[in-house]
């Protein structure tokens, strides 16, 4: 969950470039899907899906069935038509290392699970160089999902954007056999139900607590959050990284330090 007291400007969390609209409203989940349909001539899904090079950060290049063929591949869930991701029953990763920091020169890749709880600005590598990133992260033993914003207060369309393109493009991953740990977010209990429709039960996942400091509010809807993620997906472990926060579940959770301002790029 990303939260209004995160240390980023209002300024660098207040771009929607990336959502498609009709009518002055932003399109979203399948009918984002069918508005591409009706703009894009689809292609044909293949065995072994390749995706071209991007150049634009936005989530329409991700469900662009001309560019992205396994879009095909992937199954949705039947009550708010979100990307299904499965589950993830490896090893425990000992280090979490953001992305950005490893798209460097590397000597080992041994026991370093990728993961993108940074700015937003560090995650759109992702998407605007989607199938050189893909291929790196295959190489991993472990990779954590993107984590885009979807702050609490901002409108729930663009909530519903961040929350709809950290799942397509886990879903995309999860299908061409990338070693996925899902990365939990959501926005407040009362639409916790979407927020993590489409995530795996019964999985190892992830979840991040930066960004909360000392506010109550978002420290109330963290913990509202958490505990419903425990009851609905019913986790076999959590990888905790941030903070350590009043109710976890100690017996089944890891914790990693926030090391963004600590770790130096390997090289």
């Amino acid at each position: 969950m990303k939260c209004k007291c995160d240390t980023k400007s209002r300024k660098e969390r207040g771009n929607f470039h990336f959502i498609e609209y009709s009518d002055n409203f932003p399109l979203i989940g399948r009918q984002l899907e069918l508005f591409l349909d009706q703009h894009f001539s689809p292609v044909e899904c293949t065995e072994s899906p390749t995706f071209t090079k991007q150049t634009t950060t936005s989530l329409s290049h991700i469900l662009d069935p001309s560019r992205t063929a396994c879009l095909g591949h992937i199954s949705y869930t039947s009550r708010f038509e979100m990307p299904i991701i499965g589950r993830y029953e490896g090893p425990i990763p000992p280090q979490l290392v953001a992305y950005k920091r490893l798209t460097g020169k590397v000597i080992s890749r041994a026991g370093i699970c990728p993961m993108f709880y940074t700015d937003d600005r560090h995650i759109e590598y992702v998407e605007n160089h989607l199938e050189a990133v893909t291929k790196d992260l295959l190489l991993y033993q472990y990779v954590l999902s993107t984590d885009f914003s979807a702050y609490l207060d901002w409108p729930r369309p663009y909530q519903q954007a961040s929350i709809l393109k950290n799942k397509t493009i886990a879903a995309i991953w999860y299908y061409l056999g990338v070693k996925l740990i899902p990365s939990i977010t959501w926005t407040t209990i009362e639409h916790i139900d979407e927020d993590l429709d489409g995530w795996p039960t019964r999985s190892v996942i992830a979840i991040n607590s930066t960004g909360l400091g000392r506010d109550k509010r978002s420290r109330f809807h963290w913990r509202e959050g958490y505990e419903a993620t425990i009851s609905i997906l019913n986790p076999t472990h959590i990888l905790r990284y941030g903070a350590r926060q009043e109710g976890e579940l100690m017996d089944i959770s890891t914790f990693y330090e926030n090391n963004n301002k600590l770790y130096r790029k390997h090289n």
